[in-house]
């Protein structure tokens, strides 16, 4: 466990508790992926961090594995399942230095790919499709150029930092130029509402991605600009967090 599995667990435990965007999507992989598939015997969910997919998820499988770096995280999921009788096992690491050689009937990679490097997203994204069961599916969720995160992104990073961050339209684009077929995607109206300033500021620190420190006059104004231009409304603080679940089935 490192200061930096801290650090990221609480600015991500804020974000899952202030967004609507979980309730959505489990629903929507509940009613309308679930009774796609042929059998329901193997999750494997890709950077599961607190758990938002894979406690309400791993109930409808036989077998869950994670895969998640944050010790934290890792070590919470695992007394999670123990204490509610879930076969979990999982890899406390890199998904691309994992050796894993199962064939599962849903792959989940939930805002992951802001954290990987543009130059290995592709083989990230082949190497999580290859563990796909014939008929099974592979889903990415990511924010939506819709989202106010993207105006974030405009506003606070450099111009070379915000054309690299992934957007769920930008992938749908680029694996079907990849060749990959059988895609659907979904898109959802979220928000993240927040009780006060120093709760914004802790999660503009985890959404910018260590792509920028507020630690000088310049950055702190910018932040400071893009809080009163598109956070403040009558009601307090919120973000827009649009976000999009694309589907991706492996053909039988």
């Amino acid at each position: 466990m490192t200061r930096q599995d801290n650090i990221y667990k609480d600015q991500f435990d804020l974000l899952s508790y202030s967004t609507n965007e979980y309730k959505q999507s489990v629903k929507y992989i509940r009613t309308q992926i679930l009774p796609l598939l042929s059998s329901t015997d193997y999750l494997l969910d890709i950077g599961a961090g607190s758990g938002n997919l894979s406690k309400p998820l791993s109930q409808e499988f036989h077998h869950t594995t994670i895969v998640e770096p944050n010790t934290l995280y890792f070590s919470e999921l695992h007394n999670w399942a123990s204490e509610n009788n879930i076969n979990l096992d999982g890899y406390n690491g890199d998904w691309l230095n994992y050796e894993f050689e199962k064939l599962v009937d849903l792959v989940a990679i939930a805002h992951v790919l802001y954290f990987v490097p543009p130059a290995n997203r592709t083989e990230f994204i082949r190497k999580a499709y290859a563990c796909v069961k014939p008929g099974g599916y592979l889903l990415i969720i990511l924010i939506s150029v819709t989202s106010g995160i993207t105006h974030l992104y405009r506003s606070l990073l450099s111009e070379h930092d915000y054309r690299n961050m992934p957007s769920i339209e930008g992938v749908a684009v680029n694996l079907h130029a990849q060749g990959y077929n059988n895609l659907h995607l979904q898109l959802f109206d979220a928000q993240i509402n927040l009780a006060n300033l120093p709760s914004v500021h802790h999660l503009i620190d985890f959404l910018v991605i260590e792509k920028v420190q507020f630690d000088t006059e310049s950055n702190l104004e910018k932040r400071d600009r893009y809080i009163d231009t598109f956070l403040r409304n009558d009601s307090g603080l919120a973000i827009n967090s649009n976000i999009g679940v694309l589907s991706v089935r492996k053909p039988e």
